[in-house]
């Protein structure tokens, strides 16, 4: 029979008859050598724990399941099986699909998704972009007037060279 976690408090009568007794050990009075020593607990390892989500979630990925890739059936972990899905569904699926596997792509392997840094420029794009700059330095507004005047003035020939 298991043990509630508040005993009853003894009665008037039991009080009585404990502190009556004539005898060391019995009811009332546990022998010394079973009581429990100051600073000891009754219950060293204590109550198990329960495992935290973190480590279900873990050991739930680690978990092998079967697959059938290509039309044979391999042995894959959980998470290698959510990643082909993902993939899976990034190429075939809707657009969200596809954000959904650029934005892990994006947080897994950054290197990825960065830019050229340094990109060099011809000689020729170099000269171009600093007559450019020249011009919309000298005056921007004069610089637009003119480019929609001349814009306007072109005739169709012109478009067909450009």
């Amino acid at each position: 029979m298991a043990r509630s976690k508040n005993p009853r408090p003894l009665s008037l009568e039991q009080k009585a008859r404990v502190e009556a007794a004539d005898y060391d050990k019995g009811f009332g009075k546990p022998p010394p050598e079973t009581q429990f020593k100051k600073g000891q607990s009754g219950n060293p390892s204590g109550r198990p724990r329960r495992p935290s989500t973190r480590t279900l979630l873990k050991n739930l990925l680690d978990q092998e399941v079967a697959v059938n890739t290509n039309g044979s059936p391999q042995r894959v972990s959980v998470r290698e099986a959510l990643i082909q899905i993902v993939g899976a569904n990034g190429l075939k699926g809707t657009s969200r699909d596809r954000e959904f596997l650029l934005r892990i792509i994006g947080q897994h392997l950054p290197e990825e998704f960065q830019e050229e840094t340094e990109r060099s420029l011809t000689p020729d794009q170099n000269a171009i972009l600093k007559r450019f700059a020249k011009k919309v330095a000298e005056s921007p507004k004069e610089a637009a007037d003119t480019t929609s005047a001349r814009a306007a003035e072109r005739s169709e020939e012109d478009w067909d060279i450009l």
